[in-house]
């Protein structure tokens, strides 16, 4: 069974690319546009690993993994954060991210990371 990956981006062109990257590989693809949507999957759906922008308007990708997180109602989720801004690789860290990709990110680089973290994961 294929792994799920939940894309969390406020660029929907962006978004668009990276689903069409991860469907390619063979991946289930959901995609959010802010925080609030992805709480909402993350909810209905089981998801294998997020990849999650950092600069989001209204809750970053910082703030949204720091709230699940602190969510027991919700079961433990890789991250693999994504930012076009240098600088966050500490607090990714902290908050227990399993990678960090800087934009634009080549698609060999994103499928290589996903599909290593989705291996670690079994």
């Amino acid at each position: 069974m294929a792994a799920t990956v939940l894309v969390v981006d406020d660029s929907e062109c962006i978004r668009q690319l990276l689903c069409l990257t991860l469907k390619h590989a063979g991946y289930v693809v959901l995609e959010a546009e802010d925080a609030a949507a992805a709480v909402r999957l993350l909810r209905e759906r089981h998801v294998d690993l997020m990849l999650a922008d950092i600069d989001m308007p209204f809750m970053d990708g910082l703030q949204l993994v720091r709230a699940l997180r602190g969510d027991s109602s919700l079961p433990p989720l890789r991250v693999v954060f994504l930012t076009s801004h240098t600088g966050y690789e500490d607090q990714a860290k902290e908050l227990g991210a399993v990678g960090y990709l800087t934009k634009p990110v080549s698609t060999r680089s994103l499928s290589a990371t996903i599909a290593q973290q989705l291996e670690a994961r079994a």
